[in-house]
């Protein structure tokens, strides 16, 4: 599996709503790290097809690796902050509770502060007012480790290449012409085919779907091309043929206008994978 390279990489991100969330690289969605909630009961996961990240109680977890795309809410990179920042709603949950109502000795209610009975909870949303936090302290950017005084100079380690391959082996429309890892880039996250013949265009595309702190919004549109197809070893792939890994399948573009208008901690809702499989 490829990986993003270089860059400044956020390992703590603040969302619009849902506070503080802190990269997990042990779990990994797609090549892409996830991001859990401070508090641990929620964790982010980017989805290419959407390109959007799914937000969505950490007991879906296992789900979420067989396939299942489960969520409450599906978030832009506009509302991704790198960093550890207050919540300007405040503290989800509570009416009315800011996080200048948290701050000790005088907190708005006795029980509702950075420390404490929902301790853990303030900290998600108010990690400034309660800090500085551990998690917090970090460095936001990822860094190269110290230098092996031991290793020998005479002996360089062997670093794979990662380019893409101008005649890719990869047929579409029927047979009728090869593709470019140009027109394979949406398959990155869902072919390892894609990702062997196509590791720069890949990289380029986990670096853009990774938080950084400097990152773009997100946007996009959901949308399948029915008519896709193209060949790996004479077996025909494409979203039309597809294996269905739930009970229903819905089609991406309906899913995603049924959930549009999904705000934050509505209700729990799933679409199928839209991984392409070998036609049966």
């Amino acid at each position: 599996m490829f990986g993003p390279a270089g860059g400044a990489r956020c390992d703590q991100v603040t969302v619009n709503g849902g506070g503080l969330f802190t990269k997990r690289p042990d779990r990994m969605y797609g090549g892409i790290p996830t991001y859990w909630s401070f508090d641990g009961k929620e964790f982010a996961y980017f989805v290419a097809s959407f390109e959007k990240w799914l937000v969505v109680e950490g007991e879906r977890w296992t789900s979420v690796q067989k396939g299942e795309l489960w969520h409450f809410a599906r978030i832009p990179r506009s509302d991704l902050a790198c960093g550890c920042s207050d919540s300007p709603g405040g503290v989800a949950g509570f009416l009315d509770v800011s996080c200048s109502d948290v701050k000790e000795p005088y907190p708005k209610y006795s029980n509702v502060k950075c420390t404490g009975e929902y301790a853990t909870h303030v900290q998600r949303y108010c990690p400034g007012t309660c800090g500085p936090l551990d998690v917090c302290a970090s460095s936001s950017t990822s860094s190269p480790g110290p230098e092996d005084p031991t290793s020998s100079a005479t002996t360089p380690a062997l670093r794979l290449t990662c380019l893409d391959h101008e005649q890719t082996g990869i047929t579409i429309n029927d047979g009728q012409s090869t593709a470019t890892c140009d027109e394979l880039r949406s398959y990155c996250f869902v072919s390892e085919a894609v990702q062997s013949k196509c590791c720069k265009t890949c990289e380029r595309e986990a670096e853009q779907a990774e938080i950084t702190d400097g990152s773009d919004a997100g946007g996009g549109e959901c949308h399948d091309d029915v008519g896709f197809r193209f060949t790996v070893n004479g077996q025909e792939l494409g979203v039309a043929r597809r294996a269905i890994i739930a009970r229903t399948t819905i089609p991406c573009e309906s899913c995603a206008a049924k959930h549009a208008s999904s705000s934050w901690r509505t209700t729990s809702t799933r679409c199928a994978s839209m991984t392409p499989s070998p036609a049966s």
